[in-house]
């Protein structure tokens, strides 16, 4: 996602002001010893100046008298106040000045730059945490989760003494579970390139959790890798752009199907059924990734889409901590499963969070002028385009080529 998509109305003290330039001037203060006849010098950081910040602002119109006199009244105000800077977030600054000129062939508008200087110590200039690495955080937490999850289950079937027939029975389990994710995998073109080795899985479980973790990461690119929210459609039609169930609750329907029979789970070692449970709730995280992955790059999902997905999500993940709970009662044994599986839910919550505040805030909007929805987007928002972006944000609407007069719809601010 570029800046562009991520910008911050600006603001002082609470008073939003348009952008027209901005610039952040850093500069540290270096003491040079130079001595005659010598070239060059020897330096000392002693450190960094408090960042300037440069903004050129434009007010115009009919009332721009009125906004122009309520910005310099808080300007005028005493003391620092909250800056916010439209790429970097909220600064705490010190205005220091501005210049109000007008133009005699400029009425109605004067253009500005306000100058402003940091009021901390120490700060950071870019502590923004951007959507794109709160997904990344999920990533990184579903593959702690699954290296835990794994060597747990590892160090158990190692360390079972199992009568024969109960061993037979074990690993009769084993290859049911690859042999049931191997014909998911079969239905789907991009998910064919999985193959299940056939190991003595019993004798080698670490084949058997790499090559499970690998089956569900291949289904989940079958399921994503054709899916294009922009377009509203994936390469092979399978999937389509008909709410969040379409791109959300098919695919995860799909990642959720059962690999045990569930005839079977109350006869199947219990180690086993938690263990593919935590790998599909793994799975379900990485299908959300996914998902808010392309939404950086396709405005389609609405803040209640992601928030359906940040729920279904940590829906998945809850049942599988219990489930480790109650498969592991002694906390030694089910912490290092169910920590990771928290972080996992966590990393999910915050990027559904940063994603909804990376967008506009949601208004009603009094329909003034009756019409279809691409009259609305042009009047609204200059973009006709916008139209699908205003049926996705109101359900509710049954002939979208007329909107009655005095209709209240959802719509972002700006």
């Amino acid at each position: 996602m570029s800046w562009e998509k991520l910008l911050l109305p600006a603001s002082f003290k609470g008073i939003e002001f348009p952008v027209v330039r901005i610039f952040d001037d850093i500069a540290r203060s270096v003491v040079a010893d130079e001595y005659a006849y010598v070239d060059g010098a020897n330096t000392k950081d002693l450190g960094r100046f408090g960042r300037r910040t440069y903004i050129t602002s434009i007010i115009y119109g009919d009332n721009y008298e009125a906004e122009l006199q309520t910005l310099i009244a808080k300007l005028d105000e005493a003391d620092s106040g909250t800056l916010v800077h439209p790429i970097f977030g909220v600064i705490e600054a010190q205005f220091v000045r501005a210049g109000f000129p007008h133009e005699a062939t400029e009425p109605d508008q004067c253009r500005f730059t306000l100058e402003f200087l940091e009021n901390s110590l120490g700060g950071i200039l870019f502590d923004r945490v951007l959507p794109i690495q709160t997904i990344e955080a999920i990533n990184q937490a579903a593959d702690e989760t699954t290296l835990a999850a794994g060597e747990r289950f590892v160090r158990d079937i190692l360390s079972k003494s199992l009568p024969a027939l109960l061993r037979e029975q074990l690993s009769s389990d084993l290859l049911g579970v690859m042999d049931k994710l191997q014909d998911y995998a079969s239905l789907a073109l991009d998910a064919r390139e999985f193959v299940v080795s056939g190991l003595h899985y019993l004798a080698n479980p670490t084949a058997f959790v790499d090559e499970l973790t690998g089956g569900m990461v291949s289904r989940i690119k079958a399921l994503f890798s054709p899916m294009d929210l922009r377009l509203g459609s994936s390469s092979d039609d399978s999937i389509a752009y008909n709410g969040i169930g379409s791109v959300w609750s098919g695919p995860v329907a799909d990642i959720q199907r059962p690999l045990i029979p569930v005839t079977d789970v109350a006869a199947t070692d219990p180690v086993l059924v938690t263990h593919v449970c935590v790998q599909q709730a793994v799975a379900v995280a990485g299908c959300a990734a996914q998902l808010f992955d392309r939404a950086l790059d396709a405005d389609v999902l609405t803040p209640n889409d992601i928030e359906t997905v940040a729920a279904d999500t940590r829906t998945a993940l809850n049942v599988a901590i219990a489930l480790v709970v109650a498969t592991y009662p002694d906390i030694v044994q089910s912490r290092p499963i169910t920590e990771p599986l928290k972080r996992l839910a966590l990393s999910v919550s915050d990027a559904a969070e940063k994603l909804i505040m990376a967008k506009p805030p949601l208004i009603d909007r009094v329909v003034e002028t009756p019409g279809n929805l691409h009259l609305l987007a042009h009047i609204w928002f200059d973009d006709y385009a916008r139209a699908d972006e205003l049926l996705r944000l109101n359900p509710q609407i049954t002939n979208p080529n007329f909107i009655r007069l005095g209709s209240t719809l959802r719509a972002y601010a700006v």
